[in-house]
């Protein structure tokens, strides 16, 4: 099972920052404060808070016990010997999400809705993807479908792990008339889910298991540090 939490960080409690940098691995920490932006390193803390409050419940350890490498393509990862879980996180506006789950294959990706010129979807998305945006008459209407496809297919790769090296239009995220819950891709196949959180944003998780929870856990990051 994929479950998809959420935590936004116009909550987070600023007045415990340095504390709650203090509670993390020194490489992290260090890693954090190079952000030059606050909330670059707010959202870069809650995702540290997200993973340390749910990985440890899957695998009944301490956050301490948690040991992390990543991959060729930089992509974080667990270590140890015959682990399952994988994890993922995104974050975009106000917002910062993790799935995790029973795979070492999962992607999520969300997105604040903005304004795009959708000249870009015939360059970077497939011939039927960007049919499917444009025969919408409503412009409002196609800007949410090219960002339904954007999470969807930041979600693959990302649950691919292989970074940029896979082109976006060469493999499609949609199924006729509706974006697909399931597609073959590269000969295997591989599962999609929307979620909702708050108007303004999209949000899509990927996996190579079918089972997604039904709904986003919204996590209050002052909880998630015992405050």
């Amino acid at each position: 099972m994929i479950k998809v939490y959420a935590a936004r960080i116009t909550s987070f409690p600023i007045e415990h920052l340095d504390s709650i940098l203090s509670g993390l691995p020194e490489v992290r920490r260090a890693k954090l404060l190079r952000f030059r932006f606050l909330h670059d390193l707010l959202r870069g803390a809650t995702g540290d808070l997200l993973i340390r409050a749910v990985l440890p419940r899957m695998l009944d350890c301490s956050a301490d016990e948690l040991e992390f490498g990543s991959n060729l393509h930089g992509k974080p990862i667990l270590m140890g010997d015959d682990l399952n879980i994988g994890f993922n996180v995104s974050h975009s506006g106000d917002w910062v999400v993790l799935a995790a789950g029973s795979s070492g294959r999962i992607g999520i990706d969300i997105e604040r809705v903005n304004e795009m010129d959708l000249a870009t979807a015939k360059q970077f998305y497939t011939e039927d993807e960007y049919n499917f945006i444009m025969k919408h008459e409503s412009a409002e209407a196609r800007l949410l479908r090219f960002f339904q496809i954007w999470t969807a297919k930041e979600s693959y790769i990302k649950a691919m792990g292989q970074g940029l090296s896979i082109p976006l239009n060469i493999f499609s995220t949609v199924d006729g008339d509706r974006m697909a819950e399931k597609q073959l891709i590269g000969g295997e196949p591989w599962y999609f889910r929307p979620y909702s959180l708050e108007e303004g944003y999209l949000l899509t998780a990927c996996a190579d298991v079918p089972e997604f929870d039904s709904n986003v856990q919204i996590c209050d990051i002052r909880s998630l540090v015992g405050l």
